[in-house]
């Protein structure tokens, strides 16, 4: 499964150069930035959904003990909290929210990004299509379709081109345990908040290639 989705990702990108000139380039004004998914997008986040159950559900008060040589001795409330936990992360509500936080992570990205390059009057939005991502935080991947539209006429200012985002660090697990699992979610935490979220860096790939294409005119 994830060797096609690879494949995929790797298969999608190839662009052609848009037509927009020098000139046109500084007059555009970045000023809408809409993303969504495609009908048919792939998306595996098993960490977004457990992010969105951890807040649904935290731990029991007091703290939970864990050894890794024998986890499934360890405190029952860790495995009884760690089953809860898988439970409500498979939920639609938790899918939902893991997809609500790639697109909310993809639009800040390439607000900022772009809206450093809004120099001009001609106000345009920009339109993101999510078609395919997987985060597993030490491998993130995504592909989305990038188009640029005039906000007040609708008319396309270039076509649908893919682009693809990747972000790969080292980390390490703990088991495929439940309380293995509680522990490895707080371990990914952590890291999060000492190295930097995967989810962003891995966006800010994939508009960082979007920009550099959408700022070479035509014929530069």
């Amino acid at each position: 499964m994830l060797f096609g989705i690879a494949a995929s990702l790797a298969a999608c990108q190839t662009t052609k150069q848009h037509s927009l000139t020098e000139a046109d380039l500084k007059t555009l004004r970045f000023s809408q930035f809409d993303v969504g998914f495609a009908p048919d997008a792939t998306v595996i986040d098993p960490l977004g959904a457990m992010r969105w159950a951890r807040g649904k559900l935290p731990p029991p008060e007091g703290g939970m003990t864990y050894d890794p040589a024998n986890p499934n001795a360890q405190d029952p409330r860790m495995i009884e909290y760690g089953e809860k936990l898988q439970e409500l992360a498979k939920t639609p509500q938790a899918t939902q929210a893991a997809r609500a936080e790639l697109v909310d992570k993809l639009k800040a990205e390439v607000a900022t990004q772009l809206s450093a390059q809004s120099g001009g009057t001609r106000d345009v939005r920009v339109m993101l299509t999510i078609r395919s991502a997987s985060v597993q935080g030490n491998q993130n991947d995504i592909v989305f379709e990038a188009s640029l539209f005039d906000k007040k006429t609708g008319q396309p200012l270039t076509a649908p081109q893919s682009f693809q985002g990747t972000y790969t660090e080292a980390r390490g697990g703990v088991g495929n345990s439940v309380a293995g699992m509680v522990v490895s979610f707080a371990v990914a935490a952590a890291i999060n908040a000492y190295r930097g979220d995967p989810i962003v860096y891995m966006m800010r790939d994939g508009v960082t290639r979007f920009k550099t294409w959408l700022m070479q005119p035509a014929g530069g």
